[in-house]
Parts: C-alpha cells; sequence; structure tokens
C-alpha cells in the first residue's frame, strides 16, 4: 500500500513539470506551426487562410472556413489570450477570445435518427473563459436570416457544472441578457434567468424576465412581461 502510495504522490509532483515542458515545447514556432496545422487536417471542411501567434499564448486566425452536410460557416478574424500559469492550477484559462465577420448557413438535411445516448460528462479540467466577444453575425436558415450586432460571454466550467456568468445578445432592436448553471449530469439539470428589453413599432418599449428550471424531460418557467402594462404566468413543459 505505501508503495502505491508513493507512486501516486511520484506522479502528482511531476505533473506541473509535465504541463510546462508541454508548453514549452509549444512555444518553439516550428512546433506550434506543426501542431495547428495538424489541428486543421484532422478536421475535415476546415481552412484557415493565415494563422499567427502560438497556441498557448497570443493567437489570431483571418479567413477561416468550415463546411459540412449541415452548415456552412465563415469567419473573418479569430483572436485568443490564453494564459498558461493557470495550467498549474489545473484550469484552462482564455483571458480572452474575439471573434467578428461571422456567416453561418443551416442547411436542410435529412439525417438518420440516433439512439438517444444518455449519461454524464464530468471536465476533465477547470476551464475558465474570462471574455467572449463576437461581433457581426449573420445566420440564416430555412430562408430566414438574422443579424447579431454582438454577443459577450463569461463562462466557468468545473467538474459537472457550468456556470455562465454573463450571455448578453445585442439586436438591432434588442438585447438579451442570460446567466445561470447547468449541470453535465445525466438529465441535463439547469437553472437561468433571462433579461430581455426591445422597442416594438405598435407596442414601444417592451420588457420582460423567464426563469427556468428543470432538465431535458420538465422544463418549469414563470415570466413576467411589460408591454407596458404587466403580465405574469407561469407553468410547466
Amino acid at each position: 500500500m505505501k508503495k502505491v502510495i508513493r507512486f501516486l504522490l511520484y506522479i502528482l509532483s511531476i505533473i506541473p513539470l509535465l504541463v510546462l515542458t508541454l508548453v514549452l515545447i509549444l512555444q518553439v514556432p516550428a512546433v506550434n506551426k506543426w501542431a495547428l496545422n495538424k489541428a486543421i487536417d484532422l478536421t475535415p471542411g476546415l481552412e484557415i487562410q493565415k494563422i499567427q501567434g502560438q497556441l498557448f499564448h497570443e493567437l489570431t486566425l483571418n479567413g477561416i472556413s468550415y463546411q459540412s452536410d449541415a452548415i456552412k460557416l465563415s469567419v473573418e478574424y479569430f483572436s485568443s489570450r490564453f494564459s498558461p500559469a493557470d495550467l498549474f492550477t489545473g484550469t484552462v484559462q482564455f483571458d480572452s477570445v474575439d471573434i467578428s465577420g461571422v456567416i453561418l448557413e443551416i442547411f436542410d438535411h435529412e439525417t438518420r435518427a440516433e439512439e438517444d445516448e444518455s449519461g454524464s460528462f464530468v471536465l476533465p479540467v477547470a476551464l475558465e473563459l474570462k471574455r467572449i466577444n463576437f461581433t457581426d453575425i449573420a445566420v440564416s436558415a430555412n430562408e430566414q436570416s438574422w443579424q447579431i450586432e454582438k454577443v459577450i460571454a463569461s463562462l466557468h466550467g468545473f467538474g459537472q457544472t457550468i456556470n455562465i456568468n454573463e450571455l448578453q445578445v445585442r439586436l438591432a432592436s434588442a438585447q438579451i441578457d442570460l446567466e445561470g448553471d447547468i449541470d453535465l449530469s445525466e438529465n441535463l439539470p439547469f437553472n437561468l434567468h433571462i433579461a430581455a428589453q426591445g422597442n416594438n413599432h405598435e407596442l414601444g418599449d417592451v420588457r420582460g424576465t423567464i426563469k427556468l428550471t428543470g432538465d431535458k424531460n420538465r422544463i418549469d418557467f414563470t415570466q413576467q412581461v411589460t408591454v407596458p402594462f404587466e403580465i405574469e404566468t407561469s407553468g410547466s413543459v
């Protein structure tokens, strides 16, 4: 038993050294370029016109395109700032991610029914996304299109829990704010709070909030809308 404990302690003691070695290796330009190109080669339908920077530091991508049977995606600009020092605490942390010029087309295509796979998922490491900024987003599907001016998000994940600290969606005449948490266990329980405000030509200023709790089998909701009079409803689906 003592030998097993000593072996486990030895493994734990060298993990920071292994992480540091990996980060240092990927700082070498040739190795960094090889790793990025390998990731692109392993993703069919993905192309990137220009790559600058390093994977475990500051990375900039231009001219990203991806296409499959289901979607066609293009991104003009992608930039990320990674914090390698946090790997020593078991956290994968991005200080910022900026994405702009996004065009997403969703296609209609036949898909075979797949069996419902139940089960839970556990994040192998803590994940911290301090700030994600999407700007200039165009989405189209079923002959309909939507233009999104900006999306701002801040997320934290650990174990089976995803905490949405902030998720803000800005449209031309409306804004939606969401916060809450999602559990990655079998039934995906969640607790979300959504606030929306906008302007309608006929009703004027419209504000509303909705609280959602439940899982993939049942959703309970309570919503309140002001248009300008107040309406409050609740129920389950």
